[in-house]
């Protein structure tokens, strides 16, 4: 049997899987050494109990897996010296100068009651009546009538309803306005109109402008009452 490379002692046979069939005995080498067998694998030199170095194979190869440490970020401690940006509003005490407009009430168009006025002037057109009547019923009916005073004068009725009156072109009574200052009620009647002059009844087609003059403020007063009531009727101050 040859004798080992690395000894003068010990022999080999070349067939052992460990450095020693390579020709290198452990005897030889240092306790720790670490060498390539003839299998491929890395075997090492160690002591057995009895104190005789001999080959072991290496079966797991530990790895130093170094950790790293990874230390966490230190949250700054400083509080922020900025100060709030935030503005405070000041409300404005200012009242304002625009003038509020008061809700307009509507006027009920009530009736004032029956009144019956006689002490009054009707102008029709160029024509003055004398003897005269005027008649407000409870249902908003003005009725006006101009009696005879002789024989060589005609008379006339006229009524109508002030709450029917819309201000439309269709209508015959428009126009109608009450002056305060000169107590009067006026109004235009565009229409046909019932004619009787003449001693026969005929169907006339008229444009009259109509004026009723109070005499007694009492009458006018509840007269103003009554037409003010209306969007209809202009009211002269």
């Amino acid at each position: 049997m040859p004798k080992c490379k690395n000894s003068n002692t010990g022999t080999y046979k070349g067939t052992e899987p460990s450095p020693k069939g390579l020709g290198y005995c452990a005897r030889g080498e240092k306790l720790g050494k670490k060498k390539k067998g003839r299998d491929g694998n890395m075997w090492e030199v160690k002591e057995t109990k009895k104190g005789t170095p001999r080959w072991v194979k290496i079966t797991k190869t530990e790895k130093s897996n170094k950790k790293v440490s990874v230390l966490p970020e230190k949250k700054s401690t400083k509080k922020s010296t900025k100060k709030s940006t935030k503005k405070t509003v000041k409300k404005s005490t200012k009242k304002s100068t625009k003038s509020v407009k008061k809700p307009v009430k509507k006027k009920s168009k009530r009736p004032i009651g029956n009144l019956t006025v006689t002490d009054i002037i009707v102008h029709k057109n160029n024509k003055v009546f004398k003897n005269n009547k005027l008649t407000i019923s409870n249902n908003n009916l003005v009725y006006l009538q101009m009696f005879k005073i002789n024989k060589n004068t005609t008379g006339s009725r006229l009524y109508f309803d002030l709450a029917d009156l819309k201000g439309n072109k269709k209508e015959v009574i428009k126009n109608l306005k009450l002056n305060i200052k000169k107590k009067t009620f006026e109004f235009t009647y565009n229409g046909i109109w019932e004619d009787e002059s003449t001693g026969e009844l005929k169907m006339i087609k008229v444009n009259d402008t109509w004026k009723i003059v109070f005499k007694n403020n009492l009458d006018f007063d509840k007269m103003e009452r009554f037409v003010s009531q209306f969007d209809i009727v202009k009211i002269i101050d």
